[in-house]
């Protein structure tokens, strides 16, 4: 069995879930997701950015949360259960704490492998890279969104993506990944319009 916990937005959660299913396609184990922490840190203040599950956006993912009984086995107080629990290794902890690759040969050999990380490399599920992309095919457009993909297909469109949020309010979130100066962004723009014309720009943003 493999359990992944989920962290951070949807690009983080597809990579998590893509990590998850090559694995358990590669070691025939069974594959669920534990979503308890994007519930717990589900907090709507300026210095976080609030994070849910976002995986039910694509209809082909079969999706299989957590079995409750996990929980109790292992939030259990006996030590008789700890014991039993080191003893027969029923539980392995595969966690990435930076950005370093995770070898995954000698793992999953444990009946519950529960996974931390956030594995951004298309070299942890290259080898089933297509299937893996079968999965993630959305919805049908509602009609609003259908009418925005028109206007960015029907014109010479530039995407500008600006993240802020609580990289912009928590000082310790800013020190690590850091924020743009809107400098970039006029200088990228005025460089676009030298190269190109009637460009239409689209603004994606969490902070209009």
């Amino acid at each position: 069995m493999i359990i992944i916990k989920l962290i951070g937005g949807l690009g983080n959660q597809m990579f998590q879930y893509s990590f998850g299913l090559a694995n358990s396609i590669a070691f025939k184990q069974s594959l669920f997701l534990d979503d308890s922490y994007l519930k717990v840190n589900n907090l709507h203040e300026i210095s976080i950015t609030p994070r849910v599950f976002e995986l039910n956006l694509f209809p082909e993912i079969k999706i299989k949360k957590k079995p409750l009984i996990l929980n109790i086995i292992l939030n259990s107080k006996s030590r008789f259960v700890s014991r039993l629990i080191n003893k027969i290794k029923l539980v392995q902890y595969i966690r990435q704490t930076e950005n370093e690759f995770v070898k995954t040969d000698e793992l999953f050999q444990s009946r519950i492998n529960i996974v931390e990380g956030y594995f951004q490399s298309p070299k942890y599920f290259e080898e089933y890279s297509e299937r893996i992309r079968l999965n993630f095919s959305f919805h049908e457009l509602d009609i609003r969104n259908t009418l925005t993909k028109s206007e960015i297909t029907n014109s010479n469109s530039v995407s500008i993506h600006v993240r802020r949020g609580d990289y912009s309010a928590n000082d310790k979130t800013m020190k690590y990944h850091g924020i743009l100066p809107f400098d970039y962004y006029r200088n990228s723009i005025d460089y676009l319009k030298q190269k190109q014309s009637n460009l239409k720009f689209f603004i994606f943003t969490d902070d209009i």
